[in-house]
């Protein structure tokens, strides 16, 4: 399996490249695979014993650190089986680089203001890149700050996807804290069984 590095991510960590490539290392012996990296071509290579199931979270979890992500936070997406990384290439979805640049600084907002409402409101890490907004998280969370990013690059106005955001909160504080009522109601249901 070959996995295409990021020259950013190179020059991002040139001084801890070696470290970050150990603990890279180190994670995927867990899971019976090794990396190799050739860094003039900018491809790393992953050797996997065969019928190794973890094909795909070793690819994600190699996109998560090229993409930013620390090798903990990465290490989520092998270790935690909820985890999940969504990609969404900003570069597809507008008409010239312009666009791009402009619907990225939108997602990213005054001094990263809806970027830390996105994180905030569906408890999910985004890292943003030049073209690529990255999403770590649990599958349900990711698809929640997907369907946000893709709200604002479809064009709409930031202070609807903030009250789209601020609905998500609410119906998620209501899921997953009962309140007394709630908690009798399910007793009773449950007690019925």
């Amino acid at each position: 399996m070959y996995v295409i590095v990021s020259h950013m991510r190179y020059i991002s960590v040139s001084d801890s490249l070696v470290r970050v490539l150990d603990e890279v290392k180190s994670v995927l012996r867990d899971f019976n695979a090794s990396i190799s990296v050739n860094e003039r071509e900018a491809i790393a290579e992953i050797t996997l014993e065969e019928d190794n199931t973890h094909e795909l979270s070793i690819r994600d979890f190699i996109t998560a650190v090229n993409a930013g992500y620390s090798v903990s936070e990465a290490s989520q997406l092998l270790y935690i089986h909820d985890k999940t990384l969504f990609k969404v290439d900003v570069q597809k979805n507008t008409r010239n680089q312009s666009e791009c640049t402009r619907q990225i600084g939108r997602i990213i907002g005054k001094n990263g203001s809806i970027k830390e409402k996105i994180e905030k409101s569906t408890q999910t890490d985004l890292i943003i890149t030049d073209t690529v907004v990255y999403i770590l998280g649990t599958f349900r969370n990711c698809s929640e700050a997907r369907d946000v990013v893709y709200s604002i690059l479809e064009g709409m106005p930031i202070k609807q996807a903030c009250k789209h955001l601020k609905r998500y909160e609410d119906i998620k504080q209501v899921v997953e804290e009962p309140t007394p009522d709630t908690r009798a109601q399910h007793k009773e249901m449950f007690d019925s069984f």
